[in-house]
């Protein structure tokens, strides 16, 4: 049914720490995302308010206001909500939770008759990605699925039924937005298993839309402009084209999600790892040849806590205390 999904951790400081690029299988799309997204309109950042919200805090504000005035100098507080910090305590506690739902889906799918073979995810990280054997490896793992054969062996219209009792759809590679739609209110294996076991990231996905702006608001303070620039004219001066950290990790997930396994040999995958690997060390480099880590951790602590601020309800509890 296609390739297994990869998780590609490159050593490029977009968010607070390492970046995790997700090529999925289309049937898991559908599941990961919430269809009740919740929508808020963003405060301005502490400093920024105006009028009477200046001077009129309600008590709530007041306890806010507190919070932010005692909270740690450059310390996130939206990293200490479990699923928001990328650290590898939220990676571990994901990789528990995708294997048990994926033996929930495999458990799920017996019972309605069918054959399902658990198939986590492949992690390929930065050691993965300077190993140029471990790389093809994990690479070759990724691109093969345990459950091809057996659903390539069923007639079209079995093949059909086999994929609305997994993730809801006839076909979990139709582009059509809106079969992904549908398949989320679904009563699918997949569905079912996320019910269970919403994951370390179910908040996170809830308030996708957010965050989204959120994030959006980042890239277009001016500091960060800025300092992108630099960062691009640095790139520039070392031979590559792109304009921000992104368009890096964009460029490796257009090329892994263009290989082909049946027609590429192991030298080419060798030397996919080693370009990718050397883009991204320069990427690295530039960062902190110009500021551009420093800066956007400064910002983004900045509107992380804001959020905070604007979504404690939503957020619920933290992180238990180390």
């Amino acid at each position: 049914m296609g390739k297994k999904y990869v998780l590609l951790a490159l050593s490029l400081v977009v968010t607070t720490a390492v970046v995790a690029i997700v090529l999925q299988d289309a049937h898991r799309e559908s599941s990961l995302e919430s269809p009740t997204a919740n929508v808020s309109n963003e405060e301005p950042l502490a400093g920024q308010q105006t009028g009477e919200s200046a001077q009129l805090l309600q008590p709530q504000e007041d306890i806010e206001q507190l919070m932010q005035a005692t909270a740690t100098p450059g310390v996130s507080e939206l990293a200490k909500y479990p699923g928001f910090s990328n650290s590898e305590e939220d990676e571990a506690q994901f990789s528990r939770e995708e294997m048990a739902r994926e033996e929930l889906i495999a458990g799920c799918m017996r019972e309605n008759g069918y054959e399902y073979t658990p198939a986590p995810s492949v992690v390929v990280d930065e050691a993965a990605m300077s190993n140029p054997e471990e790389f093809e490896r994990l690479l070759q793992e990724s691109l093969s699925d345990p459950n091809e054969v057996y659903v390539n062996s069923l007639s079209v219209d079995m093949r059909k039924a086999y994929y609305q009792t997994l993730t809801g759809m006839d076909n979990p590679n139709d582009p059509e937005g809106q079969a992904h739609d549908l398949a989320a209110f679904s009563d699918s294996c997949v569905n079912r298993a996320y019910r269970e076991i919403p994951g370390v990231y179910a908040k996170r996905n809830q308030l996708s839309e957010a965050l989204e702006a959120m994030e959006l608001r980042i890239e277009e303070d001016e500091r960060i402009v800025r300092a992108t620039e630099d960062w691009s004219e640095c790139m520039g001066d070392r031979g590559y084209t792109f304009s921000t950290p992104a368009d890096v990790l964009r460029q490796a997930d257009a090329r892994l999600t263009d290989i082909d396994q049946s027609t590429v040999g192991a030298q080419a995958l060798r030397l996919i790892g080693e370009e990718l690997n050397e883009s991204a060390k320069v990427a690295e480099d530039c960062q902190q040849k110009t500021g551009l880590d420093d800066i956007r951790r400064q910002v983004r602590v900045e509107y992380e806590n804001q959020f905070v601020r604007n979504h404690r309800a939503e957020l619920g509890g933290r992180k238990p205390e180390n």
